[in-house]
């Protein structure tokens, strides 16, 4: 039997409800994203790592959730510098 449909099965057996038995089809996709997918994931990963760096440094007592908010969008979507030493390590 193949390992997809061991899985399957397995969990078809396990589950006490439909509810369950719906996320089969979702574990038979992982580990199938292509290399441009993961190498877009990691840029992704690295630059969500540096806007929080960034609000980490920024955030203080006092400041509205609007204010933080806005302070990471503005770092998010800007073209400073700073976003381009994003390094991605493969």
């Amino acid at each position: 039997m193949a390992p997809a449909a061991a899985l399957r099965e397995q969990i078809n057996a396990q589950a006490p409800d439909d509810a369950a038995k719906i996320e089969v089809p979702v574990l038979l996709l992982v580990g199938s994203e292509s290399p441009d997918e993961i190498k877009a994931f990691s840029i992704v990963g690295a630059i969500c790592d540096y806007v929080h760096y960034e609000i980490t440094n920024f955030i203080k007592p006092g400041l509205t959730e609007n204010e933080v908010a806005a302070f990471g969008f503005e770092r998010l979507y800007s073209r400073e510098p700073g976003l381009m030493k994003v390094v991605v390590k493969p």
